[in-house]
């Protein structure tokens, strides 16, 4: 009966290795494919030890002699000591343990081969050498007789690192997903610690009880189940495919690969890590660059931590230059994050982007917006801000120097455009500047207003000395200009204006600068000092106070509309409304002289209130049907720095019945930069409701477009004045096609004003304009008139919601109108009323007159 039950142990056993092996072959296959993959290799190697256990372990107890018994089991041992080693070393990787650098794990991998080594080496030494086997007790020869051995003092050595390094692997891989709440990842792991403790737990058992099946080794049937395990968590739970290693891999690999620059501080704010783009940017490699002060790197943060008030949380960007290892200066923005938890943290990252293209575009739309593009001088905004500047009683010199500004004007420039072209008169104009230029200097800042006007600004100059000065440069603006071969004589005409006697605002002394120059045109010398009672506005600015407190009282203002088409498909997208102010003597006055008025005389609110009634009333409809057409109105600085205006804009909103998307504000860039963060508030809440935002006249201030897109608007106006010769000038182009290109990165629309020729429209469209403005497209005009011209220029079908109502209200009216007293020729209908044909107005400014054959306009398909 025993016989029987050992030879059928025997064949079970035999049955189980040969399994074993199969499947530790196969899982040492496949984790050897899959090599590449953290802890893919240990796994192969584990694998690879554990079929070498097997077969040895076969070729032991089915051995006849005693040296074969002997020399399988030694043999054995060399899967033994490679698989518990390989495990720990598996688990590391897979968990994402396993060192990146490769000193680090070179002495890892050393470390852990000193035992196993000595084990295999006392092993093959036995029995002369006694520590791992002291003592060898030969069986009977015959199959199924195992070697039986007496365990010496390293053999207890050997135990604990075995198992530590497996029950340690086990830990790796549990703590891994308790740390990382991986679900993903818990049935591989499931599956890994089964395979391992199966055969470890046959180990135990064969250490405690070696007499179990005559002292034949579980081990290999329980590698059997291991292998068969591994296998399965290759081939069906895509171990070693998907590992809890894979995020700090990534994390470590979009560090190493980031095109921004990315440095990890201590708490002494020293370098400790640093990516490649910190390397190249700087020129060091990470190991030069570890125990370096950041603040010896990049200036700036020092400024940006003392700046933080010891918030530690503090992630407000900054702004730094530095200079880069090819010796070209460099702009950053820098972000630093404090790593940990609490109010200390234990170390900083610092990621840093390169936004030297950004501020290169930046400052070229600044310059362009403060520079004349023909001649390169300031601007009236520019020389403006800088009067202001000058005149700020914060400015040391202010209290004590006196401050002169110069207007000058060229004579009979108009006879050069005509006689010899625009091109020759830009010559001209640049000849002059350059002259100005070469006596600027100092305290002598030259500008260019527009057209042939140009601007002086003398610091520390008084009346006396500004008159000697203008006296010189009267002298050597006098000389000949050469325009192609060709000697032009010109004169000009200066007038002074002195800082305090004749004002002390920017605007005040240009102004009377300019007064006083108009005034040299007639004095014998072409020089004029301003003086107060030859100043007809002086006077006349009461005279106007009243009337337009008389107007604004009786309501006899009235609003024009003008419109804005799409560029591409011609359609009619909003109109702006434009405040109109006729005086009972039938003059005319221009918004640019009675709106400051009631800015001054706090009358703008009302302005305001009525704009929007007027216009969101026109736009609105009886009950509530609209026109389908947006309507901007303008709003100026004092009007964002009223707190209440949301509230009104939304009652007059409510009053008119009107969607809040119909209505657009347009506000200046110039008016925004007075207080931006009111202005901000205001333009958040009204966006809140809402009602759309534009900035308007753009590129006449001095902001940046990238500070504009932070506000809530949806769409930049570009100022007329760059639309002027821009099919002759290729800086105006240039401007134009930079800003529409920047303002659609920032996610902007684009409208150009103050077209007015055909060759201006297409120009426009080409150059990636939204919407188009202008005289080209029509005019400002009344409601009525704006009507006729929308149904001349569209069909009843599109564009004007309403339709059937709108055009038979047209139609009636129309024919009302030709009913009238005097003979009409049949079919045509009159110019509306104020509105002559000629440049910019009539058909020729895009109006189609009613019962004529329709021309179709450009982009208007």
């Amino acid at each position: 009966m025993t016989v029987t039950t050992e030879a059928v142990a025997l064949s079970v056993y035999s049955v189980a290795s040969g399994i074993a092996l199969t499947f530790a072959a196969m899982a040492a296959r496949l984790a050897w494919r899959r090599r590449h993959v953290p802890g893919g290799l240990f796994l192969g190697v584990n694998m690879l030890g554990a079929a070498v256990w097997v077969a040895c372990a076969v070729a032991e107890v089915c051995s006849t002699s005693t040296a074969a018994i002997l020399l399988s089991a030694k043999h054995r041992y060399l899967g033994i000591a490679v698989t518990a080693p390989s495990w720990l070393l598996f688990a590391l990787g897979y968990a994402g343990f396993w060192p990146s650098q490769r000193k680090l794990r070179a002495l890892v991998l050393g470390m852990l081969a000193i035992i196993p080594f000595v084990t295999v080496v006392f092993v093959f030494a036995a029995p002369d050498c006694p520590y791992m086997w002291s003592a060898i007790y030969p069986s009977a020869p015959g199959i199924g007789q195992p070697l039986l051995v007496e365990h010496g003092p390293w053999f207890t050595v050997w135990a604990a690192y075995s198992f530590s390094c497996t029950l340690g692997g086990a830990v790796v891989l549990l703590s891994s997903v308790v740390r990382r709440r991986g679900v993903a990842f818990l049935s591989q792991i499931v599956i890994l610690i089964g395979a391992v403790l199966i055969p470890t737990g046959a180990s135990i058992l064969r250490l405690l009880k070696g007499d179990v099946l005559g002292g034949i080794d579980l081990t290999p049937a329980a590698i059997a189940a291991c292998g068969a395990l591994v296998w399965l968590g290759l081939s069906r739970h895509n171990v070693l495919c998907t590992t809890p290693a894979l995020v700090p891999m990534a994390n470590a690999t979009m560090l190493r690969d980031m095109r921004d620059v990315v440095v990890v501080t201590d708490q002494r704010w020293a370098v400790v890590a640093a990516n490649l783009s910190a390397e190249r940017i700087l020129g060091r490699s990470q190991k030069a660059l570890v125990g370096e002060s950041v603040f010896d790197l990049f200036a700036g943060i020092k400024q940006m931590v003392a700046s933080a008030g010891g918030a530690e949380r503090n992630t407000v960007p900054i702004q730094t230059m530095i200079t880069d290892v090819s010796g070209s200066k460099r702009w950053l923005e820098i972000v630093a994050s404090p790593i940990g938890n609490g109010g200390n943290p234990i170390g900083r990252v610092l990621v840093m982007r390169d936004i030297t293209l950004r501020k290169r575009l930046e400052e070229k739309l600044i310059h362009s917006s403060l520079h004349d593009q023909l001649t390169g001088l300031p601007n009236r905004p520019a020389v403006r801000s800088l009067i202001a500047q000058l005149l700020d009683e914060s400015t040391p010199t202010c209290a004590t120097q006196p401050l002169s500004v110069l207007a000058l004007n060229l004579t009979r420039f108009r006879v050069i455009n005509g006689t010899l072209g625009y091109e020759a008169g830009n010559i001209v104009l640049r000849q002059f500047a350059d002259r100005l230029t070469a006596n600027a200097g100092g305290a002598i800042y030259p500008a260019r207003l527009e057209g042939d006007r140009f601007a002086v600004v003398l610091a520390g100059q008084d009346e006396v000395a500004s008159l000697s000065t203008a006296g010189l440069l009267r002298e050597q603006l006098a000389e000949p200009f050469h325009v192609g071969g060709q000697q032009v004589l010109l004169s000009v005409s200066i007038g002074i204006a002195t800082s305090p006697q004749h004002g002390s605002d920017a605007e005040e002394l240009l102004r009377r600068a300019e007064v006083a120059c108009s005034a040299a045109r007639e004095d014998i010398q072409r020089l004029r000092v301003y003086r107060a009672d030859t100043d007809s506005d002086t006077r006349e600015r009461l005279a106007l106070v009243a009337d337009l407190q008389t107007a604004i009282r009786e309501g006899s203002l009235e609003l024009h509309y003008q419109p804005q088409i799409d560029a591409v498909s011609g359609r009619l997208v909003r109109v702006e409304a434009l405040a109109r102010w006729q005086r009972s003597d039938g003059e005319m006055i221009p918004p640019s002289e009675f709106i400051p008025l009631a800015e001054q005389n706090g009358w703008l609110p009302l302005l305001t209130q009525w704009a929007l009634d007027a216009a969101l009333h026109t736009f609105g409809g009886k009950g509530g049907q609209g026109s389908g057409v947006g309507v901007a109105v303008n709003l100026s600085a004092i009007s964002l720095r009223d707190p209440t205006l949301p509230s009104v804009v939304e009652k007059s909103l409510r009053r008119a019945g009107v969607s809040p998307d119909g209505l657009w504000l347009e506000i200046t860039e110039t008016s925004v930069m007075r207080d931006p963060e009111q202005a901000r508030r205001v333009l958040e809440a009204m966006r809140g409701l809402g009602v759309r935002l534009a900035i308007d006249d753009f590129g006449t201030g001095y902001s940046s477009l990238s500070y504009m897109s932070q506000l809530p608007v949806s769409d930049v106006k570009i100022d007329r004045s760059f639309v002027r010769d821009v099919n002759t000038r290729r800086d105006h182009r240039a401007i134009i096609r930079s800003t529409t290109t920047l303002a659609h990165e920032l996610g902007l629309t684009v409208t150009i004003e103050g077209v007015e020729t055909a060759e201006e429209f297409a120009c426009a469209r080409e150059l990636g304009c939204d919407c188009i403005q202008g005289f080209y497209v029509g005019p400002p005009m009344p409601a009525d008139d704006l009507e006729r011209w929308a149904f001349s220029r569209y069909s009843a079908t599109d564009y004007w919601p309403d339709r059937s109502r709108q055009r038979e209200h047209y139609l009636r009216h129309h024919a009302e109108r030709c009913a009238g007293p005097g003979p009409t020729s049949s079919g045509l209908a009159s110019t509306p009323t104020g509105t002559q044909p000629g440049p910019g107005k009539g058909p020729q400014a895009g109006h189609h007159v009613p019962g004529a054959p329709h021309r179709p306009h450009p982009g208007a398909a």
